[in-house]
């Protein structure tokens, strides 16, 4: 690294070695001082600091993984506004995606309906990916009914996702309604060699 201290892949080795030594404020030192000499915004950046965080959730330090996503959010200038372009919606759901498998692992409930809330708020109400966390979320958790109320209100609200079917088929399935999930699949076949 000190030869090259451009060589991504080698920088990453080296963090992950020092992980697995124990090593983890060193570990992240390392892909900091890498992280800072990127230039912002940069793939490279990016990148390095999924590294930065993916470090993190392996040493169970999910506050400190959960802060370097939400660095990234504020380097790209992606706070609580509501967002315009695809691009910044996208870079967003990935971001945030990412906030809440970190919060579901650390058992932080309260954390991940928040940040679906937030996904909400900052994609608008014609989006469906904050249902889909949502609904995913009460399945995670056991919480099937639920799931299925949220599911059957979000194919009515997006009538067009056949997704939402298909989860609802799914959810109908995980609480042994299983000819009725079969039933509702049947909607989708129309006879065809795609099918």
């Amino acid at each position: 690294v000190a030869a090259d201290p451009t060589n991504i892949a080698t920088t990453e080795l080296l963090a992950r070695i020092q992980l697995r030594a124990g090593r983890v404020d060193e570990a992240a030192a390392t892909l900091r001082t890498a992280i800072n000499r990127q230039p912002k915004g940069d793939r490279e950046q990016q990148m390095l600091r999924t590294s930065l965080a993916q470090l993190y959730v392996d040493a169970l330090r999910y506050t400190d993984a959960v802060a370097v996503y939400e660095e990234q959010l504020k380097d790209l200038g992606i706070g609580d506004a509501p967002l315009t372009t695809d691009d910044e919606k996208l870079v967003a759901v990935r971001l945030l995606q990412r906030i809440i498998e970190v919060n579901k692992r650390a058992g932080r409930v309260g954390d991940v309906t928040a940040t679906i809330e937030r996904m909400r708020r900052l994609l608008g109400k014609d989006d469906p990916t904050p249902d889909a966390q949502h609904i995913a979320f009460l399945r995670d958790q056991g919480k099937k009914s639920e799931a299925l109320q949220a599911v059957r209100a979000a194919r009515q609200r997006y009538p067009e996702q056949t997704g939402f079917l298909r989860l609802e088929a799914q959810t109908l399935a995980d609480l042994g309604r299983v000819d009725e999930g079969v039933a509702l699949l049947r909607t989708l076949l129309k006879g065809s060699i795609d099918d």
